[in-house]
This record gives structure tokens, sequence and C-alpha cells, in this order.
């Protein structure tokens, strides 16, 4: 009954935008450590079971044991990414200030008050909506009408989802924003560049080539962007 719970409440997919941003951001601080030869000295004895022991622990404190059997607290370790992180990458830009204090915050949250992070991260929010739901309709959490809450809170349609109504806004993007993004691609970008090839070729009534990384007029030079980062 206890796993039937953490089953439902730990899914794999984000469905809150600040859960995602947070996600995406703190792994881009740790590929950047890592790029840098700055990762701390960490080691798990076993981290794909110490990561599904994690998962079933709703509370802390998150205890795991190191590569020479020691101990530790899973929080501390990951502040000690975010330490090394914030001391190499604070004030690089806007967005790796932000993700840094949202990062802090979130491991802040997890330690003192995890309720307070509903909006913020999914499996905290989808424990407090299905608790509140149980609760409600005085039914357990072996019932199966969970099941069809849960696949409901993971809808992709936002006006189905359960879990959007929670979110707290933070890494949300305007409507206009994702209209310009849809048509114009970051300037640092292979996407951008290609997609500035494909306007120019487009009205000139020639047969093309299109691949991530070239475009080929046919009888005519290839254009290759073998780098992603110099378009």
């Amino acid at each position: 009954r206890h796993f039937r719970r953490l089953h439902l409440i730990h899914g794999d997919s984000n469905v809150l935008p600040a859960s995602l941003y947070l996600k995406t951001g703190t792994t881009r601080l740790v590929l950047d450590l890592l790029e840098a030869d700055e990762m701390p000295a960490i080691a798990l004895a076993d981290a794909v079971t110490t990561l599904r022991s994690l998962s079933r622990c709703l509370r802390p404190p998150w205890r795991v044991t190191m590569s020479d059997g020691r101990p530790a607290d899973a929080l501390e370790l990951l502040g000690a990414y975010h330490e090394r992180a914030a001391k190499l990458f604070r004030g690089r830009d806007a967005e790796t200030d932000d993700v840094l204090d949202g990062w802090w915050h979130a491991l802040e949250a997890l330690d003192r008050n995890p309720a307070s992070l509903v909006g913020t991260v999914d499996w905290v929010t989808k424990e407090h909506l299905l608790s509140e739901f149980c609760r409600s309709e005085g039914i357990g959490w072996d019932h199966p009408w969970l099941e069809s809450q849960d696949l409901e809170y993971h809808h992709i349609d936002p006006t189905r989802s359960l879990g959007l109504p929670f979110a707290d806004g933070h890494g949300i993007c305007s409507r206009e924003a994702i209209r310009t993004a849809r048509f114009d691609p970051p300037k640092n970008s292979r996407a951008h560049a290609r997609s500035r090839m494909m306007r120019e070729i487009k009205d000139k009534d020639l047969p093309y080539a299109l691949d991530w990384e070239a475009v080929e007029v046919v009888n005519q030079k290839r254009t290759r962007m073998l780098n992603p980062f110099q378009p």
C-alpha cells in the first residue's frame, strides 16, 4: 500500500514549469562544472539503488551511503554542487543567477518545509493534491480512483491538467515569448542560422536538402554547420 502511494506521487515527467526550469537549469550548471573540471569529489556507493531509495522517502532526512562507506545527507551533497556552481558561475548572466537562486530556495525548503514547494516541485505538488483528494472523498491511497487522478495531473492539455493550476509562475514564458520563439530561434543557435538560410531559398523554386547540420541547394555548394555553438 505504501509503495503504491509512492508510485503514484513520483512521476518521471515534469508538469510544473518551475520544476522543468530547475531541472534543466541545474543540469546545465552541473555539466558546466564537468566541462570546467570542477566537479565536487562526491561518489555514491550505489547510485541506482540510492536514487530508488530516495524516491521512496517523502520527508528529510534523506540519507545516502558514500563509496567509502560513510553516511551522508543528500541535501548537503546537492548543496556542495550548488556552492561550487555559485562560486564559479554567479554573475555570468541573469539566467544563471536566477537558476542558482531557485536551486538554493528548493534545497532550503526541502530541508525545512517541503510543503512550501507546492507549485514548484512536481512530487511535492502531486502528493499535496492527492492527499487532499483522499481527504475530501474519504478514500485511501489504495483506491483505484487515484490512478485516474495521477494521469490527469500529467495531462498535456492545460485545460485538463490537475497540476498546472498549482504552478507558481516561476519559469513560465509569456504567450508572446512562445510565439516569438517558434519563428525566431536564439541568435547563437544553429537553428537560427538554418532558418535564415531557409528564408533565403524558400521563394526561389529550387530543390534543396535539409538536415540538422547542413542545408544544400541542388547543384550548388552545401552549407554545413558542424558546430551547433558556432552558427
